[in-house]
């Protein structure tokens, strides 16, 4: 039997000591909120019919140019550019900025806590009000 004092716990997990900071071992894990599917059984509703705002999804799906667009592209099968230079020449000509201050992320979740871990040092304080982003 290991020693469990060497261990903390995440979900009923063991996780060893000095792998995670104790602020993590202590938090509370993330719950996400029901599927679509799940929402509209719990209704009586048909999933047509529910229209969920609270992850920031579109209710209506891309376009139709969007649509032709994707169906076109034949590259699927490649890594893109990992630093998305063609993205982010076209943005910055957009807003007319240099292209050294745009910055690519994978959805607005990602980008805010990239934001958070360039300026928030060790014992800041930062206030969160929920509902928000992780």
């Amino acid at each position: 039997m290991a020693d469990n004092t060497a261990f903390g716990q995440i979900d009923g997990g063991l996780v060893a000591r000095g792998l995670l900071r104790d602020t993590v071992l202590q938090g509370r894990s993330y719950q996400p909120q029901p599927s679509i599917e799940r929402l509209a059984a719990d209704v009586g509703l048909p999933v047509e019919r529910i229209v969920k705002l609270d992850q920031n999804e579109n209710p209506y799906g891309p376009s139709l140019r969007v649509q032709e667009a994707l169906a076109a592209y034949d590259r699927y099968h490649y890594y893109p550019d990992p630093e998305g230079r063609t993205a982010r020449e076209i943005l910055a000509r957009y807003v007319g900025m240099p292209v050294e201050r745009v910055l690519l992320g994978n959805g607005a979740a990602e980008l805010i806590d990239l934001i958070a871990l360039l300026t928030i040092e060790p014992g800041d304080q930062v206030i969160v009000a929920p509902p928000t982003f992780a």
